[in-house]
């Protein structure tokens, strides 16, 4: 299901959860169902992320803040934790997560020419796949697993 236009909120209407807390420093990236801006953390001193969600429909926000929860659940070295949960100035669902960078492992495949060198990604794959069954013991499905979602 495609959302209308009139359900998808502008980039300018993203706001800062916390104007006092977070300084916006920047966009990361955008995906289907929201978009992740970092910020600077003034009561913690830190860059964290923030994902926002950019559409309006009420299955997309509770879509968005499942997602949140269920993420906060996991506590593995290989999933990003979700440090807190929340809604932004005009009511709209935001989670922050610890700020994770690196390429995407559909960049380093793309990058790497040689077999060589496309086995020395193995070891991502398989800290990929850990994680992944890591949630699967306790009943969560990641429902958008590409090489461009996973980071090395």
């Amino acid at each position: 299901m495609n959302p209308s236009p009139e359900d998808v909120r502008a980039p300018e209407e993203l706001v800062a959860p916390d104007a006092r807390r977070y300084v916006h420093l920047g966009e990361l990236g955008r995906g289907g169902l929201g978009k992740v801006a970092l910020v600077r953390d003034r009561r913690l001193g830190r860059e964290i992320a923030i994902k926002q969600l950019v559409h309006r429909s009420q299955a997309s926000r509770a879509r968005f803040l499942r997602e949140a929860q269920l993420t906060a659940q996991l506590e593995h070295p290989a999933i990003v934790p979700v440090y807190d949960v929340g809604e932004d100035a005009g009511g709209e669902p935001y989670y922050a997560m610890r700020r994770v960078t690196g390429e995407t492992l559909a960049q380093r495949v793309g990058a790497e020419s040689t077999p060589a060198e496309r086995l020395a990604l193995v070891p991502v794959v398989l800290a990929a796949a850990e994680a992944i069954a890591y949630a699967h013991e306790r009943g969560i499905v990641h429902r958008d697993l590409k090489p461009s979602n996973i980071l090395c």
